[in-house]
């Protein structure tokens, strides 16, 4: 991904553009939810809908540790911030998410595809009965399909499934365009007719993190998820740890570490108690709250001699001091690492 300055960030913002929101800070994994910017007060908040499930207003938290993810011009941007207001009523619509030092960014091509399985259900036609599928690979503008049985060329489908991001088609109308087959079945190329907006945006978003979870992990090296806004630093335990067998991926903003911790499947984190958003320690108390990370070895490193408890307190696997940390990376990733996913 890449990060852009704050004075950059309007520029990606538009009202009335949809987008996704999803508390970050739950022991258990949340859903996203659907809602829409609605303006913003620059580098004081950005204002978006309340999401709604069941004409019912979702529950949330001032002080709420969150993601926000929407795609502009061809871009899927994100960011992580917290929650600052519900407005002046309990019942008010709009949230109020502070203002970003930076968003993240992935180019989105359009109609990439990217590899998949994912079991679905389909109907074709007229017909009532739905009829087990799978979903091979998908794309903003098609899906290919793959079946026991081969359909008509030009069949008209409708498609039921839900993607490993919580990204839903319910009832999806396709085309059928290409037929191919194979030992395993026969292939569908099928072309989307004309989805909702909502769903276009989620399968943008759903191909953008395919793909860079791919280019991330496309390796047999275990990984180090590094975070620190200082590039230097992360480039010095690159230099020290890669000759150890490890690779680096490193992180100089929030929005784009927890990015890189869902999509890098890393063996160890470190955390530079010094960040822009919020403490290493405080961070760290997000990791271990986010489901599918409390066991993860996490390192936190700063100047301040007297964090080693506070840190422990927050989760975190040791405390490591700044003029150290070079010298001891290396041996402390060695007895605390698992193996990359």
């Amino acid at each position: 991904m890449t990060p852009v300055n704050i004075s950059d960030i309007e520029k990606y913002l538009s009202v009335g553009l949809s987008a996704t929101i999803q508390a970050q800070n739950e022991s258990v994994e949340r859903p996203r939810y659907r809602t829409y910017l609605r303006g913003w007060q620059r580098g004081q908040y950005i204002m978006l809908d309340r999401p709604l499930i069941n004409q019912r207003y979702v529950d949330m938290l001032r002080a709420e540790h969150c993601a926000v993810r929407f795609l502009s011009e061809g871009l899927a941007c994100g960011f992580e911030g917290e929650l600052l207001d519900l407005g002046p009523r309990s019942m008010v619509s709009h949230v109020y998410i502070a203002w970003p030092p930076d968003l993240s960014v992935i180019r989105v091509r359009k109609h990439e595809r990217v590899r998949t399985s994912i079991n679905c259900q389909i109907v074709v036609g007229d017909a009532e009965d739905r009829v087990p599928a799978e979903v091979r690979d998908v794309s903003e503008g098609g899906c290919l399909l793959l079946l026991p049985g081969r359909l008509p060329a030009d069949s008209r489908v409708r498609i039921w499934c839900t993607f490993p991001d919580g990204t839903v088609m319910d009832g999806v109308v396709g085309l059928i365009r290409r037929i191919r087959p194979s030992d395993e079945g026969v292939f569908h190329g099928c072309r989307f007719d004309s989805p909702e907006t909502d769903l276009h945006n989620d399968l943008q978003l759903f191909v953008a993190d395919t793909l860079e979870r791919s280019r991330t992990v496309n390796t047999p090296a275990p990984r180090i998820l590094v975070i620190d806004p200082n590039p230097a630093v992360a480039d010095a335990i690159r230099t020290q740890v890669e000759t150890k067998g490890y690779q680096v991926v490193s992180s100089r903003n929030l929005v784009e570490a927890f990015y890189r911790l869902k999509v890098a499947y890393p063996s160890a984190l470190l955390i530079n108690q010094e960040q822009e958003m919020m403490p290493g320690v405080d961070i760290c108390r997000a990791v271990r709250g986010t489901h599918g990370y409390q066991t993860l070895p996490v390192i936190i490193y700063g100047k301040d001699e007297g964090l080693r408890e506070a840190s422990k307190a927050a989760g975190a696997t040791c405390y490591v001091s700044t003029a150290n940390l070079i010298r001891q990376v290396a041996q402390l990733l060695h007895e605390t690492a698992r193996p990359a996913s």
